[in-house]
C-alpha cells in the first residue's frame, strides 16, 4: 500500500496465533514464511534461520536494504525479489545449493533479477562453483515457479557471476 511506504518496522504480538515478527520484518508464527518487510526498512536483513519461503512481493522495493542474508533453509523465493533495491551491496546465500527461482522454456532455473548487477554475493566456499554453473546469465523471458506470466529480463540486471566470492566459514561469515 502506497500509505505503508513510509513503515519502518512491524511488530506483532507474541501471543498472535497467525504472525510473528523479528527484527521489524513480519513472519508466519513458526518463522517459516516471511510475508513482508517494512518499505521503509534500513540495512541489513538477516532472514530468519527458520524460513523456507520468502512470499512473492515481500521484499520488493525495499529501497534501503543493503545486504540481505539467506538462510540455508530457503527454498522458495522469486526471482524479481531484489529487482527493486537500487542499495542493495549484497546477498549472502548460506546453502550449499543455489534455490530455483525461475522458469524458462519449462525447465527451473536459478536466476536473480537485480538493480545493481555489481552486487557482491557471497556463498560456501565448497559452492562457489555450483552457484557460478547454475546462476542464469541469458537475456530471455523468464517466469515464475508458480505464475505463467512471462517477465523478460536483460543481462544489465542479472548480477555478475564474477561478484560470487566463496566463504570458507559462512557459519560464521557477518
Amino acid at each position: 500500500m502506497k500509505s505503508l511506504k513510509h513503515l519502518e518496522t512491524i511488530s506483532v504480538d507474541i501471543n498472535n496465533q497467525k504472525f510473528s515478527s523479528i527484527n521489524g520484518v513480519l513472519y508466519d508464527k513458526n518463522q517459516k514464511i516471511l510475508y513482508g518487510c517494512p518499505r521503509a526498512y534500513k540495512g541489513e536483513l538477516k532472514v530468519s534461520a527458520q524460513t523456507n519461503k520468502i512470499t512473492k512481493g515481500a521484499l520488493i522495493d525495499c529501497i534501503g536494504i543493503t545486504k540481505i542474508d539467506l538462510p540455508d533453509s530457503i527454498t522458495s523465493m522469486s526471482f524479481r525479489e531484489l529487482s527493486r533495491m537500487p542499495n542493495l551491496e549484497e546477498i549472502i546465500f548460506r546453502g550449499m545449493s543455489p534455490i530455483k527461482t525461475a522458469q524458462n522454456n519449462g525447465n527451473e532455473v536459478f536466476l536473480l533479477q537485480v538493480e545493481n548487477a555489481n552486487v557482491k554475493i557471497s556463498v560456501p566456499k565448497n559452492a562457489r562453483n555450483e552457484f557460478k554453473n547454475t546462476m542464469i546469465q541469458q537475456t530471455g523471458e523468464y517466469t515464475e515457479l508458480d505464475d505463467e506470466t512471462p517477465y523478460f529480463v536483460e543481462k544489465e540486471k542479472m548480477p555478475n557471476i564474477k561478484n560470487i566470492k566463496g566463504i570458507k566459514n559462512i557459519d560464521k561469515y557477518k
